[in-house]
């Protein structure tokens, strides 16, 4: 991901979590999500935001290592909250993890900008997007320019 200058900016570490419902990782046991997540405001578009995603998967066991896409969305409140994102997940672009367990995705969605308030990124398993299926997720930091 590019810096963004001085630009306002929301950014956050993944970090890997276990399913909210209290339950194992199913068969996400094995994955190791980390990476990171840049938020911008879309250039020269006050209701649309932009998203960078760097994610990797350094799981290595298990049907879990063979995880080639994930579904991620940007929700509002901290991580851990159980709510839904702010648009459908099928809004945000999946980050494709490549052989090695990395995969790289910008998305521009059409949501204002926010400068106040709290706001995380859930990654889900698969293409799921419940939150009984979030395996990584990053806190959203706000900067000013």
């Amino acid at each position: 991901m590019s810096g963004v200058g001085k630009q306002a900016h929301w950014t956050g570490t993944i970090r890997p979590r276990d399913r909210q419902d209290g339950t194992a990782m199913f068969d996400f046991s094995g994955q190791k999500f980390g990476g990171n997540v840049e938020v911008t405001r879309a250039t020269g578009e006050v209701d649309r935001t932009t998203i960078a995603i760097t994610l990797t998967n350094s799981g290595s066991e298990g049907p879990s290592a063979k995880v080639s896409e994930v579904s991620w969305g940007l929700v509002v409140g901290r991580c851990g909250t159980r709510a839904a994102p702010v648009l459908p997940v099928t809004a945000f672009e999946p980050v494709e993890l490549s052989s090695t367990g990395r995969g790289e995705v910008t998305s521009t969605i059409p949501f204002y900008f926010p400068t106040n308030g709290s706001y995380h990124i859930d990654i889900y398993a698969g293409s799921a997007s419940s939150p009984s299926s979030v395996v990584a997720c990053a806190e959203l930091k706000y900067k000013e320019a």
